[in-house]
């Protein structure tokens, strides 16, 4: 029984450091690992596109 407790408890620890990892990995930060500066957001809003109105449920397959 200890020894079951002793390997959940390893496990948990794994999860544990794979979770923060893949925290660490999601961070929102620039290819070289920076965040963007103040002059480089204007150009960077300049190159992203907004999609509005768009229905969740569109499917190619739907008929007008």
């Amino acid at each position: 029984m200890k020894q079951r407790v002793a390997e959940m408890e390893r496990e948990a620890e794994k999860l544990r450091e794979l979770q923060a990892a893949a925290e660490s990995a999601s961070t929102p930060e620039g290819a070289d690992g920076a965040t963007p500066s103040e002059e480089e957001k204007p150009a960077i809003d300049g190159r992203s596109v907004f999609v509005g109105n768009v229905r969740p449920t569109f499917s190619i397959f739907m008929t007008p």
